[in-house]
Protein backbone atom coordinates (compact mmCIF):
# COMPACT_ATOMS: atom_id res chain seq x y z
CA UNK A 1 0.00 0.00 0.00
CA UNK A 2 2.64 2.62 1.05
CA UNK A 3 4.43 1.36 -2.66
CA UNK A 4 1.81 2.28 -4.25
CA UNK A 5 1.22 5.60 -2.64
CA UNK A 6 4.71 6.90 -3.09
CA UNK A 7 4.75 5.33 -6.60
CA UNK A 8 1.85 7.79 -7.59
CA UNK A 9 3.11 10.66 -5.67
CA UNK A 10 6.20 10.25 -8.31
CA UNK A 11 4.31 10.06 -10.85
CA UNK A 12 2.53 13.39 -10.55
CA UNK A 13 5.73 14.55 -9.46
CA UNK A 14 7.13 13.69 -12.94
CA UNK A 15 4.41 15.38 -14.70
CA UNK A 16 4.33 19.14 -12.66
CA UNK A 17 7.63 20.58 -11.49
CA UNK A 18 6.10 23.37 -10.13
CA UNK A 19 4.10 21.25 -7.58
CA UNK A 20 5.40 22.29 -4.30
CA UNK A 21 6.18 25.81 -5.37
CA UNK A 22 4.67 28.65 -3.62
CA UNK A 23 3.04 31.47 -4.91
CA UNK A 24 0.19 34.03 -4.69
CA UNK A 25 -2.38 31.96 -4.87
CA UNK A 26 -1.05 29.89 -1.55
CA UNK A 27 -3.72 29.65 1.05
CA UNK A 28 -4.53 28.20 4.79
CA UNK A 29 -7.81 28.16 6.01
CA UNK A 30 -8.96 26.26 9.30
CA UNK A 31 -12.67 25.19 9.92
CA UNK A 32 -14.33 23.83 13.19
CA UNK A 33 -17.72 22.58 13.94
CA UNK A 34 -19.81 21.53 17.25
CA UNK A 35 -23.28 18.85 16.29
CA UNK A 36 -25.24 18.63 19.14
CA UNK A 37 -27.98 15.71 18.74
CA UNK A 38 -30.33 14.25 20.92
CA UNK A 39 -31.96 11.46 20.45
CA UNK A 40 -34.34 9.03 21.34
CA UNK A 41 -36.54 6.31 20.36
CA UNK A 42 -38.90 4.11 22.22
CA UNK A 43 -38.74 -0.25 20.81
CA UNK A 44 -36.96 0.79 17.11
CA UNK A 45 -35.00 -2.22 17.66
CA UNK A 46 -36.78 -5.37 18.99
CA UNK A 47 -40.49 -3.80 18.01
CA UNK A 48 -41.46 -4.52 21.67
CA UNK A 49 -43.42 -2.47 24.14
CA UNK A 50 -42.06 -4.39 26.92
CA UNK A 51 -38.74 -4.47 25.72
CA UNK A 52 -35.94 -2.83 26.99
CA UNK A 53 -34.06 -1.54 23.78
CA UNK A 54 -35.24 2.03 24.83
CA UNK A 55 -32.87 5.20 24.45
CA UNK A 56 -32.64 8.41 25.28
CA UNK A 57 -29.27 10.59 24.86
CA UNK A 58 -27.23 13.26 23.22
CA UNK A 59 -24.17 12.86 21.31
CA UNK A 60 -21.81 15.43 20.69
CA UNK A 61 -19.58 15.67 18.18
CA UNK A 62 -16.78 18.22 17.51
CA UNK A 63 -14.64 18.62 14.51
CA UNK A 64 -11.18 20.71 14.02
CA UNK A 65 -9.77 20.90 10.65
CA UNK A 66 -6.99 22.56 8.15
CA UNK A 67 -6.46 23.04 4.39
CA UNK A 68 -3.81 24.24 3.35
CA UNK A 69 -3.12 25.16 -0.70
CA UNK A 70 0.25 26.07 -1.93
CA UNK A 71 -0.59 26.78 -5.24
CA UNK A 72 -3.39 25.61 -7.65
CA UNK A 73 -2.37 22.52 -8.14
CA UNK A 74 -1.25 20.92 -4.30
CA UNK A 75 -3.69 20.58 -1.38
CA UNK A 76 -3.42 19.31 1.86
CA UNK A 77 -6.27 18.21 4.37
CA UNK A 78 -6.44 17.10 8.16
CA UNK A 79 -9.78 16.99 10.17
CA UNK A 80 -10.07 15.63 13.52
CA UNK A 81 -13.02 14.69 15.81
CA UNK A 82 -14.37 13.61 18.57
CA UNK A 83 -17.92 12.31 20.00
CA UNK A 84 -19.33 10.95 22.72
CA UNK A 85 -22.96 10.05 24.23
CA UNK A 86 -24.33 10.70 27.32
CA UNK A 87 -26.85 8.30 28.10
CA UNK A 88 -30.20 9.49 29.65
CA UNK A 89 -31.91 5.98 28.80
CA UNK A 90 -30.77 3.82 30.10
CA UNK A 91 -29.48 5.68 33.40
CA UNK A 92 -27.24 3.10 33.91
CA UNK A 93 -24.61 4.08 30.99
CA UNK A 94 -21.21 5.09 31.42
CA UNK A 95 -20.09 8.40 30.28
CA UNK A 96 -16.85 7.76 28.08
CA UNK A 97 -15.34 10.81 26.56
CA UNK A 98 -14.24 8.70 23.87
CA UNK A 99 -11.51 8.68 21.21
CA UNK A 100 -9.73 11.89 19.50
CA UNK A 101 -9.04 10.12 16.09
CA UNK A 102 -8.35 11.42 11.97
CA UNK A 103 -11.48 11.69 9.95
CA UNK A 104 -9.72 13.13 6.98
CA UNK A 105 -6.05 13.31 6.20
CA UNK A 106 -5.41 13.52 2.54
CA UNK A 107 -3.13 14.95 0.03
CA UNK A 108 -5.26 16.45 -3.23
CA UNK A 109 -3.00 16.76 -6.49
CA UNK A 110 -4.11 18.27 -9.88
CA UNK A 111 -2.73 17.26 -12.95
CA UNK A 112 -2.34 18.80 -16.32
CA UNK A 113 -0.59 16.68 -18.86
CA UNK A 114 -1.42 12.76 -19.18
CA UNK A 115 -4.83 12.34 -18.27
CA UNK A 116 -6.11 15.85 -17.01
CA UNK A 117 -7.54 15.57 -13.42
CA UNK A 118 -7.37 15.22 -9.51
CA UNK A 119 -5.34 12.92 -7.65
CA UNK A 120 -6.25 12.04 -3.89
CA UNK A 121 -4.51 9.82 -1.69
CA UNK A 122 -5.23 9.30 1.93
CA UNK A 123 -8.61 9.51 4.81
CA UNK A 124 -11.06 11.00 2.35
CA UNK A 125 -15.12 11.19 2.10
CA UNK A 126 -16.54 9.22 -0.98
CA UNK A 127 -19.87 9.20 -2.49
CA UNK A 128 -20.98 8.22 -6.09
CA UNK A 129 -24.17 9.21 -7.68
CA UNK A 130 -26.65 9.85 -4.74
CA UNK A 131 -25.28 7.29 -2.54
CA UNK A 132 -27.11 3.94 -3.94
CA UNK A 133 -23.80 2.42 -3.60
CA UNK A 134 -21.09 4.07 -2.18
CA UNK A 135 -21.60 6.78 0.32
CA UNK A 136 -20.27 5.86 3.71
CA UNK A 137 -17.34 3.85 4.44
CA UNK A 138 -18.08 2.93 7.86
CA UNK A 139 -21.21 1.49 9.21
CA UNK A 140 -20.06 0.75 12.73
CA UNK A 141 -19.71 4.22 14.13
CA UNK A 142 -22.75 5.80 12.33
CA UNK A 143 -22.68 9.15 11.33
CA UNK A 144 -19.74 9.79 13.46
CA UNK A 145 -17.81 9.22 10.15
CA UNK A 146 -18.10 8.36 6.63
CA UNK A 147 -14.25 8.01 5.63
CA UNK A 148 -12.71 5.81 2.69
CA UNK A 149 -8.85 5.09 3.22
CA UNK A 150 -8.55 5.57 -0.44
CA UNK A 151 -6.54 6.25 -3.18
CA UNK A 152 -8.88 8.08 -5.89
CA UNK A 153 -7.87 9.53 -9.14
CA UNK A 154 -10.90 11.61 -11.13
CA UNK A 155 -10.12 11.91 -15.03
CA UNK A 156 -11.23 15.37 -16.07
CA UNK A 157 -12.02 13.61 -19.83
CA UNK A 158 -13.96 16.99 -20.59
CA UNK A 159 -16.77 19.45 -19.69
CA UNK A 160 -19.34 16.66 -19.84
CA UNK A 161 -17.67 13.25 -19.16
CA UNK A 162 -15.93 12.07 -15.81
CA UNK A 163 -14.11 8.95 -15.26
CA UNK A 164 -13.61 8.10 -11.56
CA UNK A 165 -11.47 5.05 -10.05
CA UNK A 166 -10.66 4.08 -6.44
CA UNK A 167 -8.79 1.72 -4.19
CA UNK A 168 -9.70 1.22 -0.65
CA UNK A 169 -8.85 -0.38 2.21
CA UNK A 170 -11.65 -0.40 5.52
CA UNK A 171 -10.08 -2.55 8.55
CA UNK A 172 -12.06 -3.66 11.05
CA UNK A 173 -10.63 -0.61 13.45
CA UNK A 174 -8.55 2.65 12.84
CA UNK A 175 -4.77 1.85 12.20
CA UNK A 176 -4.26 5.49 12.68
CA UNK A 177 -3.04 7.27 15.68
CA UNK A 178 -6.07 7.68 18.09
CA UNK A 179 -5.60 10.16 21.57
CA UNK A 180 -8.17 8.63 24.62
CA UNK A 181 -8.49 5.25 21.98
CA UNK A 182 -8.95 2.92 25.67
CA UNK A 183 -12.14 4.81 26.53
CA UNK A 184 -14.60 3.52 24.25
CA UNK A 185 -18.70 3.08 25.03
CA UNK A 186 -18.58 -0.54 25.19
CA UNK A 187 -21.69 -0.69 22.77
CA UNK A 188 -18.65 0.20 20.43
CA UNK A 189 -15.39 -1.01 21.63
CA UNK A 190 -13.23 -3.28 19.32
CA UNK A 191 -9.87 -4.30 20.15
CA UNK A 192 -7.89 -0.82 20.77
CA UNK A 193 -10.36 1.37 19.27
CA UNK A 194 -13.94 1.76 17.93
CA UNK A 195 -15.21 -1.82 15.85
CA UNK A 196 -16.11 0.80 12.73
CA UNK A 197 -16.89 -2.15 10.51
CA UNK A 198 -17.57 -6.02 11.16
CA UNK A 199 -14.72 -7.71 8.70
CA UNK A 200 -12.44 -5.95 7.22
CA UNK A 201 -13.03 -4.79 3.29
CA UNK A 202 -11.30 -4.26 0.13
CA UNK A 203 -12.71 -2.05 -2.87
CA UNK A 204 -12.07 -1.14 -6.51
CA UNK A 205 -14.33 1.16 -8.11
CA UNK A 206 -14.66 2.62 -12.00
CA UNK A 207 -17.55 4.97 -11.77
CA UNK A 208 -18.03 7.44 -15.34
CA UNK A 209 -20.62 10.18 -15.62
CA UNK A 210 -21.82 11.66 -18.45
CA UNK A 211 -23.97 14.92 -18.80
CA UNK A 212 -26.03 16.01 -21.67
CA UNK A 213 -27.91 19.10 -21.50
CA UNK A 214 -30.20 18.56 -18.16
CA UNK A 215 -29.54 15.18 -18.49
CA UNK A 216 -26.85 12.61 -16.63
CA UNK A 217 -25.85 8.87 -17.37
CA UNK A 218 -23.71 6.75 -14.87
CA UNK A 219 -21.99 3.89 -15.15
CA UNK A 220 -20.04 1.76 -12.91
CA UNK A 221 -18.54 -1.63 -12.08
CA UNK A 222 -17.70 -2.03 -8.12
CA UNK A 223 -15.46 -4.96 -7.12
CA UNK A 224 -15.45 -5.88 -2.90
CA UNK A 225 -13.98 -8.00 -1.02
CA UNK A 226 -14.75 -9.09 2.48
CA UNK A 227 -12.15 -11.05 4.47
CA UNK A 228 -12.86 -13.65 7.26
CA UNK A 229 -11.79 -12.22 10.57
CA UNK A 230 -13.01 -9.80 13.06
CA UNK A 231 -16.71 -11.57 14.24
CA UNK A 232 -16.87 -13.20 11.18
CA UNK A 233 -20.78 -12.55 10.49
CA UNK A 234 -20.42 -13.69 7.21
CA UNK A 235 -17.97 -15.92 5.15
CA UNK A 236 -15.46 -14.70 2.79
CA UNK A 237 -16.82 -13.16 0.03
CA UNK A 238 -16.29 -11.47 -3.76
CA UNK A 239 -19.13 -9.09 -4.77
CA UNK A 240 -18.90 -7.40 -8.56
CA UNK A 241 -21.17 -4.90 -8.78
CA UNK A 242 -21.89 -3.67 -12.26
CA UNK A 243 -24.84 -0.79 -12.68
CA UNK A 244 -26.05 2.17 -14.09
CA UNK A 245 -27.92 5.60 -13.15
CA UNK A 246 -29.84 7.92 -15.36
CA UNK A 247 -31.31 11.21 -14.63
CA UNK A 248 -33.64 12.53 -17.78
CA UNK A 249 -35.39 15.86 -17.99
CA UNK A 250 -38.36 15.05 -19.17
CA UNK A 251 -40.34 18.67 -18.93
CA UNK A 252 -39.39 22.13 -17.29
CA UNK A 253 -41.23 20.93 -14.05
CA UNK A 254 -40.68 16.79 -14.58
CA UNK A 255 -37.19 14.80 -14.21
CA UNK A 256 -37.36 11.01 -14.09
CA UNK A 257 -34.07 9.42 -11.95
CA UNK A 258 -33.44 5.53 -12.47
CA UNK A 259 -30.62 3.20 -11.20
CA UNK A 260 -29.89 -0.69 -11.19
CA UNK A 261 -27.07 -3.01 -10.30
CA UNK A 262 -26.75 -6.76 -10.70
CA UNK A 263 -24.45 -8.36 -8.22
CA UNK A 264 -21.92 -11.80 -8.87
CA UNK A 265 -19.64 -13.52 -7.30
CA UNK A 266 -19.28 -15.25 -4.14
CA UNK A 267 -20.73 -15.91 -0.83
CA UNK A 268 -18.55 -18.20 1.01
CA UNK A 269 -18.61 -21.54 -0.95
CA UNK A 270 -21.99 -20.04 -2.51
CA UNK A 271 -22.81 -18.26 -5.93
CA UNK A 272 -24.07 -14.73 -5.73
CA UNK A 273 -26.57 -13.55 -7.68
CA UNK A 274 -28.53 -10.28 -6.43
CA UNK A 275 -29.63 -6.72 -7.94
CA UNK A 276 -31.66 -3.86 -6.64
CA UNK A 277 -32.84 -0.77 -8.12
CA UNK A 278 -35.04 2.47 -7.62
CA UNK A 279 -36.66 5.00 -9.79
CA UNK A 280 -38.70 7.64 -8.86
CA UNK A 281 -40.62 10.41 -10.72
CA UNK A 282 -39.88 14.11 -9.29
CA UNK A 283 -42.06 17.12 -9.90
CA UNK A 284 -41.37 20.62 -9.56
CA UNK A 285 -44.29 22.75 -8.89
CA UNK A 286 -43.83 26.05 -9.58
CA UNK A 287 -46.14 26.96 -6.44
CA UNK A 288 -44.50 29.67 -4.59
CA UNK A 289 -47.87 29.27 -1.11
CA UNK A 290 -45.87 28.07 1.57
CA UNK A 291 -48.62 25.30 2.41
CA UNK A 292 -47.99 23.40 -0.45
CA UNK A 293 -44.70 21.19 -1.52
CA UNK A 294 -42.11 22.97 -3.79
CA UNK A 295 -41.08 19.31 -4.54
CA UNK A 296 -43.02 15.64 -4.80
CA UNK A 297 -40.80 12.28 -5.59
CA UNK A 298 -43.09 9.42 -6.51
CA UNK A 299 -40.97 6.20 -6.63
CA UNK A 300 -39.83 2.69 -5.78
CA UNK A 301 -37.09 1.01 -4.86
CA UNK A 302 -36.39 -2.97 -4.26
CA UNK A 303 -33.16 -4.71 -2.88
CA UNK A 304 -33.03 -8.38 -3.53
CA UNK A 305 -33.19 -11.18 -0.99
CA UNK A 306 -32.30 -14.47 -0.64
CA UNK A 307 -34.46 -17.09 -1.82
CA UNK A 308 -33.69 -20.37 0.68
CA UNK A 309 -35.58 -22.59 -2.00
CA UNK A 310 -32.04 -22.41 -4.28
CA UNK A 311 -28.34 -23.19 -4.50
CA UNK A 312 -27.09 -19.72 -4.72
CA UNK A 313 -26.88 -16.41 -2.65
CA UNK A 314 -29.60 -14.13 -3.99
CA UNK A 315 -29.92 -11.31 -1.03
CA UNK A 316 -28.27 -7.52 -1.80
CA UNK A 317 -25.04 -6.26 -0.08
CA UNK A 318 -25.34 -2.83 0.07
CA UNK A 319 -21.31 -2.74 -0.31
CA UNK A 320 -21.18 1.15 0.94
CA UNK A 321 -24.65 2.39 1.50
CA UNK A 322 -25.10 0.77 5.09
CA UNK A 323 -26.46 4.77 5.87
CA UNK A 324 -29.83 6.37 6.59
CA UNK A 325 -30.45 6.80 3.00
CA UNK A 326 -34.35 5.96 3.53
CA UNK A 327 -34.97 6.15 7.33
CA UNK A 328 -33.08 6.99 10.23
CA UNK A 329 -34.92 4.78 12.14
CA UNK A 330 -35.46 1.10 9.92
CA UNK A 331 -31.52 0.86 10.20
CA UNK A 332 -31.90 -0.32 14.12
CA UNK A 333 -34.49 -2.35 13.16
CA UNK A 334 -32.12 -4.36 10.71
CA UNK A 335 -29.97 -5.64 13.54
CA UNK A 336 -32.13 -8.50 14.63
CA UNK A 337 -32.61 -9.28 11.25
CA UNK A 338 -29.10 -9.22 9.95
CA UNK A 339 -27.20 -10.53 12.46
CA UNK A 340 -26.29 -7.89 14.29
CA UNK A 341 -25.57 -5.73 11.50
CA UNK A 342 -27.01 -1.76 11.72
CA UNK A 343 -28.17 -0.37 8.31
CA UNK A 344 -27.52 -3.64 6.38
CA UNK A 345 -30.36 -2.30 3.47
CA UNK A 346 -31.27 -5.60 1.49
CA UNK A 347 -34.12 -7.97 0.89
CA UNK A 348 -36.75 -4.69 0.80
CA UNK A 349 -39.45 -3.16 -1.64
CA UNK A 350 -41.32 0.06 -0.93
CA UNK A 351 -43.72 2.23 -2.92
CA UNK A 352 -42.98 5.91 -1.65
CA UNK A 353 -44.46 9.62 -1.87
CA UNK A 354 -41.63 12.21 -0.62
CA UNK A 355 -42.74 15.86 -0.03
CA UNK A 356 -40.57 18.94 0.48
CA UNK A 357 -42.42 22.20 2.10
CA UNK A 358 -40.62 25.51 1.55
CA UNK A 359 -42.08 27.38 4.92
CA UNK A 360 -39.95 30.52 5.06
CA UNK A 361 -38.07 32.25 7.06
CA UNK A 362 -34.84 29.55 6.88
CA UNK A 363 -37.49 26.74 7.27
CA UNK A 364 -38.12 23.38 5.37
CA UNK A 365 -40.26 20.90 6.05
CA UNK A 366 -39.99 17.31 4.46
CA UNK A 367 -43.30 14.79 4.82
CA UNK A 368 -42.77 10.92 3.80
CA UNK A 369 -44.34 7.90 3.34
CA UNK A 370 -43.14 4.57 2.28
CA UNK A 371 -45.28 1.51 1.89
CA UNK A 372 -42.62 -1.52 2.59
CA UNK A 373 -42.33 -5.05 1.39
CA UNK A 374 -39.78 -8.13 1.90
CA UNK A 375 -38.70 -9.64 -1.66
CA UNK A 376 -38.40 -12.89 -0.24
CA UNK A 377 -39.67 -14.70 3.52
CA UNK A 378 -37.30 -15.82 5.75
CA UNK A 379 -37.27 -18.39 7.98
CA UNK A 380 -38.68 -18.41 11.56
CA UNK A 381 -36.49 -16.79 14.26
CA UNK A 382 -38.30 -15.16 17.60
CA UNK A 383 -38.35 -11.28 15.54
CA UNK A 384 -39.40 -12.53 12.19
CA UNK A 385 -42.66 -14.26 11.32
CA UNK A 386 -41.33 -16.30 8.42
CA UNK A 387 -44.50 -16.39 6.78
CA UNK A 388 -45.03 -12.73 5.36
CA UNK A 389 -43.69 -10.12 3.21
CA UNK A 390 -45.28 -6.97 4.56
CA UNK A 391 -42.80 -5.05 6.41
CA UNK A 392 -45.27 -2.18 7.28
CA UNK A 393 -45.73 1.50 7.03
CA UNK A 394 -43.31 4.20 7.79
CA UNK A 395 -43.88 7.92 8.05
CA UNK A 396 -40.95 10.15 8.18
CA UNK A 397 -40.73 13.77 8.77
CA UNK A 398 -38.03 16.67 9.06
CA UNK A 399 -38.29 19.88 10.03
CA UNK A 400 -34.59 22.12 9.07
CA UNK A 401 -34.06 25.15 10.30
CA UNK A 402 -31.29 27.93 9.65
CA UNK A 403 -30.35 30.35 11.81
CA UNK A 404 -27.72 31.97 10.21
CA UNK A 405 -24.92 31.59 8.44
CA UNK A 406 -23.32 29.49 11.03
CA UNK A 407 -25.99 27.40 12.51
CA UNK A 408 -28.13 25.41 11.67
CA UNK A 409 -30.41 22.31 12.30
CA UNK A 410 -33.28 19.96 12.29
CA UNK A 411 -35.61 17.62 14.28
CA UNK A 412 -36.64 14.34 12.47
CA UNK A 413 -39.36 12.27 13.77
CA UNK A 414 -40.26 8.84 12.29
CA UNK A 415 -43.05 6.42 12.85
CA UNK A 416 -42.98 2.65 12.16
CA UNK A 417 -46.05 0.46 12.06
CA UNK A 418 -45.02 -3.40 11.61
CA UNK A 419 -46.50 -5.72 9.33
CA UNK A 420 -47.23 -9.74 9.18
CA UNK A 421 -43.09 -9.78 8.13
CA UNK A 422 -42.17 -9.63 11.68
CA UNK A 423 -43.15 -11.78 15.17
CA UNK A 424 -47.31 -11.87 15.47
CA UNK A 425 -47.82 -8.70 18.24
CA UNK A 426 -45.04 -6.49 16.65
CA UNK A 427 -45.30 -3.14 18.52
CA UNK A 428 -44.66 -0.20 15.83
CA UNK A 429 -42.33 2.71 17.25
CA UNK A 430 -41.22 6.02 17.14
CA UNK A 431 -37.83 7.80 16.42
CA UNK A 432 -36.99 11.25 17.19
CA UNK A 433 -33.93 13.52 16.88
CA UNK A 434 -32.85 17.39 17.62
CA UNK A 435 -29.87 18.44 16.17
CA UNK A 436 -27.80 22.02 16.15
CA UNK A 437 -24.91 22.45 14.39
CA UNK A 438 -22.44 25.26 14.77
CA UNK A 439 -19.77 25.57 12.05
CA UNK A 440 -17.03 28.41 11.02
Amino acid sequence: MKNLISFLLLIVFLFNTNLFSQNNESTLKFNFSERFRMVMWDNAIDLNDAGTSNQNFARIKTSFGMNYKPNSDLEFNLKLTNEFRYYFTPSTADLHLNEIFIEQLYVKLHNNTLLPGNLTVGRQNIMLGEGFTVFDGYAGDGSRSAYFNAIRYDWLYDAKNTFTGFFAYQPTEDFLPVINGKDIDPSFQGKDSYAMVEQSEKTAALYYIGKLEKNEIHGYGIWKHIDFDGTKVVPKSDILTIGSRVKLATSEQTNITAEAAYQFGSYGDYDRAAYAGYAYLTILPKIKESYLPQLINIGTFLLSGNDLSTDNYEGWEPIYSRWPKWSESLIYTSLKENQGRVAYWSNMLSIYLQTKFQLGNGFALDLNYYQLFAMQETAKTTFLSGSGKNRGGLITSKLSYKISDTVTGHIVWENFTPGNFYFDGADGFNWARMEFLFQI
